[in-house]
């Protein structure tokens, strides 16, 4: 399954970035890493080079509004720092929960980033006491540039041809239907960029939409090269994305993302993925931008995701096998 919901912000050339991991708890010892929207279980990293870490950034904006939620408090002693990391660096935009604290914002630092930048949350829990465990949500606010600018990205660890969705931190899959991103509204993709990590080969990935491939591609011939390719493609409601990315034959990490421009200024597009859906009468949940860790969430308070002041104008649902004769699924945000 894989859907999107259109989002009208109250800052109408912002965009909220949310994320969350309902199935694993904050780790309570070391130093971790994880994505702005993490859309696998299980992504919480001991280094942000993973491949399922970082975002990688295709235009100039600022970085503000970092607000994290937990379904317990750290515990008295105890806390847990988020911190905005680019390029190998903590940043500015940073939050402190401790005690009895469930949530914390930033609502007063900023930290600017330009094409090409490299970019994760840092996490690191108190080591004596440790924190209890929890669950959390998160979410921060990209302001481009050149207002009317929204961002999709994709980064994943792979050693071969793989599909990805334009959803965010995740694996990749060898089935483009398990791996498109639909587009809940009009407007015009601007841009499109990529870069790896990894040993030195030819790689190529291209942008394909509605499962055919488009004139958006980039070459990137050794690790490291970030690749910036500028495009006039439009899209129609509806219309499905994804990349497939090839000529990597060992671990290496894969970034991309592109910048898409709504026809009606202001909007933006929360990406969700899932790849399994099980026949069933009982109602299932999950993250706008994740999914949990089994076929079956029935509990909502694990999926739900803290959220700035936003307004939903339409949510858009596919699946890869229909529900079959008499049979169906209700999505609702």
């Amino acid at each position: 399954t894989s859907g999107s919901i259109l989002i009208s912000p109250s800052m109408p050339t912002s965009q909220f970035i949310l994320g969350a991991q309902p199935s694993s708890f904050v780790p309570t010892t070391g130093q971790n890493w994880i994505g702005f929207s993490p859309r696998d279980e299980d992504l919480w990293a001991a280094s942000a080079t993973t491949g399922t870490s970082y975002a990688l950034m295709p235009t100039t904006g600022t970085f503000s509004s970092l607000c994290v939620n937990l379904t317990a408090a750290p515990g008295a002693g105890a806390s847990w720092i988020w911190s905005l990391y680019k390029n190998g660096a903590d940043q500015a935009v940073t939050v402190t929960i401790s005690g009895s604290e469930t949530q914390a914002c930033d609502s007063v630092d900023t930290t600017g980033f330009l094409p090409g930048d490299l970019v994760a949350l840092h996490v690191t829990p108190s080591a004596s006491p440790a924190p209890a465990d929890a669950h959390a949500s998160w979410y921060i606010v990209q302001t481009p540039a050149v207002p009317g600018e929204t961002i999709l990205f994709a980064s994943h660890p792979t050693s071969s041809s793989y599909y990805f969705a334009l959803g965010a931190n995740g694996s990749g899959v060898p089935s483009e239907t398990e791996a498109t991103t639909i587009i809940p509204t009009a407007g015009t993709i601007t841009k499109y960029i990529a870069e790896y990590v990894g040993p030195s080969a030819p790689v190529s990935s291209t942008v394909d939409q509605n499962e055919s491939p488009t004139s958006l591609s980039a070459s990137t011939p050794t690790s490291g090269t970030f690749v910036e390719q500028t495009g006039n493609l439009s899209v129609s409601t509806g219309d499905v994305f994804d990349v497939y990315e090839t000529g990597l034959s060992s671990s290496s990490a894969f970034y991309a993302s592109m910048v898409f421009v709504p026809s009606v200024p202001g909007q933006f597009v929360i990406p969700s993925y899932r790849n399994a859906e099980t026949q069933n009468s009982a109602t299932t949940y999950f993250s706008l931008t994740g999914r949990s860790g089994d076929a079956f969430q029935p509990n909502v308070s694990l999926t739900q995701e803290i959220g700035g002041s936003m307004q939903i104008q339409s949510l858009f649902t596919q699946t890869t096998v229909a529900p079959g004769s008499g049979a169906e699924w209700t999505y609702t945000s």
